[in-house]
């Protein structure tokens, strides 16, 4: 017992009080999701390269994907983007999807970009680190190389029962 007791019971504790007040909240979201930089490539980057021969105009290509049937990227097929310079360095950069192609180099002569009429050559770089996939100079009318693979597709559903053997 204590000497002098209240006659009014002591108020119950508070809980624990915090040292520092509470942050204020977050601004509101944005109403648009930002977007990303312009020069972002979602799929593989994918560099032509081409020194032309003495006849550039008669020089094309196509990237063909194999996985859809479709060519992807082409230059100077129908004639309406020849290359404009004689034994000059082009080089092409895109961002296309994963897959599998065909990459097909023409010369409408018929006789490569080399060397008999210069000293032309073309390469195909892929990826960040630039790994040459396809690469030549001394073909007839058509050079062609195939790289990569298709996406992966998902397996139909097992069965519920056993195959019988």
């Amino acid at each position: 017992p204590t000497n002098n007791p209240t006659t009014l019971p002591t108020p119950q504790p508070t809980p624990n009080p915090t040292l520092q007040p509470s942050p204020q909240p977050t601004p509101n979201p944005t109403a648009n999701p930002t977007s990303l930089p312009p020069d972002t490539c979602l799929g593989v980057s994918l560099t032509v390269n081409v020194k032309t021969d003495n006849y550039p105009e008669e020089i094309s290509w196509q990237l063909f994907n194999e996985c859809t049937g479709t060519a992807e990227k082409s230059r100077n097929l129908d004639m309406s983007n020849p290359y404009s310079a004689a034994n000059t360095n082009f080089s092409d950069e895109y961002c296309v999807p994963y897959a599998r192609y065909t990459f097909t180099v023409y010369d409408s002569y018929g006789d490569g970009v080399c060397c008999s009429h210069g000293n032309g050559d073309y390469s195909v770089e892929l990826g960040q680190d630039n790994n040459v996939v396809a690469q030549g100079g001394q073909f007839a009318s058509t050079q062609s190389t195939t790289f990569g693979l298709c996406p992966s597709q998902p397996t139909n559903n097992p069965t519920t029962l056993p195959t019988p053997q």
